[in-house]
């Protein structure tokens, strides 16, 4: 039955696409951990005041009214 081949060979690929995640693993883990420890953020200052005081906190430390930061954010 086609449907059948059709199972198996998903299935047998599957398991070297496992064997090659693993082998990847093992030869670029270390690569890996230390990409993941860099902060993802292209600004982690502004993503820390926005987690702890929000847009508020923002606009506080901008220094701008509420109508120039209105305007800036517009943009």
């Amino acid at each position: 039955m086609r449907v059948t081949s059709i199972i198996e060979s998903l299935q047998e690929q599957h398991a070297v696409d496992q064997i090659n995640l693993a082998e990847c693993l093992r030869t670029h883990g270390d690569t890996i951990d230390q990409h993941d420890d860099l902060s993802e953020s292209a600004h982690p200052i502004i993503d820390a005041i926005l987690e702890e005081s929000g847009c508020d906190g923002f606009k506080t430390m901008c220094n701008f009214t509420s109508a120039e930061f209105e305007i800036l954010y517009g943009i």
